[in-house]
């Protein structure tokens, strides 16, 4: 079965309070307002406050890095449905180019994907 995964990146230190702000919204406009928020390669702070309640976190109290595609997939298949990935540009093809996953790009900010 394959998981839905909407990517998004982490955007440029400057600009991250109206970025994921805005990114986020942009994501509900295309039906992913209820979708858990996951984040590869990356923990982007502000989602915290923006996505809250979409997280995971880990036991201590920070939020749940994924390090791989498999992590996002499983995280996916527990959602039974999509999820929205906060991933580094750099890393998104990781995703886009898995032949297990339908992955939707949100928005390009700067050097980042959402």
């Amino acid at each position: 079965m394959a998981a839905a995964i909407a990517l998004s990146c982490a955007a440029p230190v400057v600009a991250q309070r109206e970025s994921v702000r805005d990114l986020l919204a942009k994501a509900s406009a295309r039906g992913y307002g209820a979708a858990p928020v996951v984040q590869m390669h990356t923990v982007e702070r502000t989602a915290e406050f923006y996505a809250s309640g979409r997280m995971s976190y880990r036991p201590d109290g920070e939020p749940i890095k994924l390090e791989g595609v498999n992590q996002v997939a499983a995280a996916a298949h527990r959602a039974r449905g999509a999820v929205l990935c906060f991933v580094p540009v750099e890393y998104e093809s990781q995703l886009i180019n898995d032949r297990e996953l339908i992955t939707e790009v949100i928005e390009t900010m700067g050097a980042s994907r959402w």
